[in-house]
C-alpha cells in the first residue's frame, strides 16, 4: 500500500493503486478529508490533534475539532499527532477508529 501526505492529495487525479492495495491519506483539513474520499481511500489519519514534538510551532486541534471533521467523512480515521495509548478511548469516543503514533509505541 501507499500512504499518501496531504500535499500528495490535490496532485492526483484517481486512486494511486489497484483496488486490493490499500491507500491512506495524512489529513489536515475537512478539505483534505473530502479529496481523500474522492480518491477511494482507504482510511485517513487526521491530526495533529496534539502538538507533536514531529511537527514543531503546529498547534495541535484538539479533540472537539477532530470530532467535527471527523463528521464531515465517511472513510475510518485514526487521530495522530502527541498519541499514547491513554488516548485511544478518548479517541474513541471522539469518532476515531483508534490513533496512529511512532515514538509513543516502539522503543527507540
Amino acid at each position: 500500500g501507499v500512504h499518501l501526505r496531504s500535499s500528495q492529495l490535490n496532485e492526483l487525479h484517481q486512486r494511486p493503486l489497484a483496488d486490493d492495495a490499500l491507500v491512506a491519506a495524512s489529513c489536515h483539513t475537512p478539505e483534505d478529508l473530502m479529496r481523500a474520499e474522492q480518491l477511494a481511500c482507504d482510511f485517513a489519519v487526521l491530526g495533529p490533534v496534539h502538538a507533536t514534538s514531529s511537527h514543531p510551532g503546529t498547534t495541535g486541534i484538539g479533540w472537539l475539532k477532530f470530532a467535527e471533521m471527523r463528521e464531515t467523512s465517511s472513510l475510518p480515521i485514526y487521530a495522530i499527532g502527541g498519541m499514547i495509548p491513554a488516548d485511544i478511548k478518548i479517541a474513541r469516543q471522539h469518532g476515531a477508529q483508534g490513533i496512529a503514533a511512532i515514538r509513543a509505541l516502539w522503543a527507540r
